[in-house]
């Protein structure tokens, strides 16, 4: 099992593993909601004179909870099956596999976390400066952040939450926007502990009740992180969906910082689902409205975003091209991701990065 953060890694990481197999066959294979079971995959993959592949199941998320099911009960015959399986997943889907499918999981033969970016130098990993899936906060019109002083704080704060939602749907008359602010408070409280999940189940619920509170750009915002959940846990068709249907709303009522946002997130989804042409498509669409509006994260963003996609090409000066802006934009403002992008800056340098 192959714990990643970091879809263009993923990517690396399976192209190096094929190289450095060769000519054992590195194959990759992509579950779904409608792909769950991965036994018919392996029975219906050709082994040649180098032997059986090394298959790499990614899209696992996806495939639940239907996958759970298959794992359990087909455990036996996919451990007779002559394949080496890896699969990758989130840290969600880690999490799920062991509580839902304990009787496969008990059977792994290891976890190995790929979080970090990879060194041109060969198959290895370092801590990682600039996660894929991390950027600058945008100016989106979102309730603001939750501060939470430890894991103890965060339960009992989404404890209260979940009573006081409780409360407010159970008056006579329900105040719709109060119980929606609800569910976005605890949407946000969910995602600063990495759980996924549950976070779009909250932020699915204060959509819900935006849209009957009928505050349009409240229940696009809570749409938008919908989609940021589903992003995060690779449940990739889910996170499209809200976000177009995020962006639908902010085209009504003409919020073009919204509209950039979107533009932004599925440009960048759209390149961890390796449609790279149509997703910089959509990279350059937010960019042009962010340069109208003169939103300077938004830009900087679209230049991380470039940036990380021309570093998994391995095209090392285009990558510092788009980072330099985005880091001297963050030190600016005092953001610290500044720093962290200029280090990676200084290491592709070191790697020939620099002309």
């Amino acid at each position: 099992m192959a714990l990643y953060e970091n879809a263009i890694i993923q990517k690396q990481i399976i192209a190096r593993l094929r190289a450095a197999l060769a000519p054992l066959p590195v194959l990759e294979e992509r579950l779904s909601s409608d792909r769950a079971d991965p036994l018919p995959i392996l029975r219906a993959l050709p082994i040649d004179d180098h032997g059986p592949p090394v298959v790499c199941l990614t899209g696992v998320e996806e495939a639940f909870p239907a996958l759970f099911g298959y794992l359990d009960l087909e455990r036996e015959l996919l451990a007779l099956m002559p394949h080496r399986l890896i699969l990758w997943v989130t840290e969600y889907g880690w999490r799920q596999l062991a509580e839902h499918a304990p009787n496969f999981y008990s059977r792994l033969s290891g976890v190995f976390r790929f979080p970090g970016r990879v060194s041109s130098a060969g198959l290895r990993t370092e801590a990682q400066h600039v996660p894929d899936r991390i950027m600058l906060a945008t100016g989106l019109h979102l309730r603001p952040p939750i501060p939470v002083q430890d894991e103890r704080d965060r339960e009992q704060r989404i404890a209260l939450l979940q009573r006081r939602v409780a409360e407010l749907s159970a008056m006579s008359r329900p105040d719709p926007a109060a119980i929606a602010g609800s569910y976005y408070d605890l949407g946000v409280l969910h995602e600063g502990a990495y759980r996924w999940e549950e976070a779009r189940r909250a932020y699915e619920d204060a959509a819900q009740w935006y849209a009957k509170a009928g505050q349009v750009m409240a229940r696009a915002g809570a749409l938008f992180q919908v989609g940021r959940a589903c992003y995060y846990s690779d449940r990739w068709s889910e996170a499209e969906a809200a976000l177009t249907e995020a962006l639908t709303l902010y085209r009504l009522v003409g919020d073009r910082l919204g509209e950039a946002n979107v533009y932004l997130s599925m440009g960048r989804l759209l390149l961890s689902t390796g449609l790279e042409q149509e997703g910089v498509a959509l990279l350059e669409q937010a960019a042009a409205l962010y340069q109208a509006i003169k939103d300077g994260i938004g830009i900087a963003n679209v230049h991380i975003a470039l940036g990380q996609l021309a570093a998994a090409r391995g095209d090392l000066q285009a990558a510092i091209a788009h980072f330099q802006p985005a880091a001297d934009f963050a030190r600016a403002i005092g953001h610290p991701l500044g720093d962290q992008l200029q280090a990676q800056i200084d290491e592709w340098k070191k790697l020939g990065g620099e002309s």
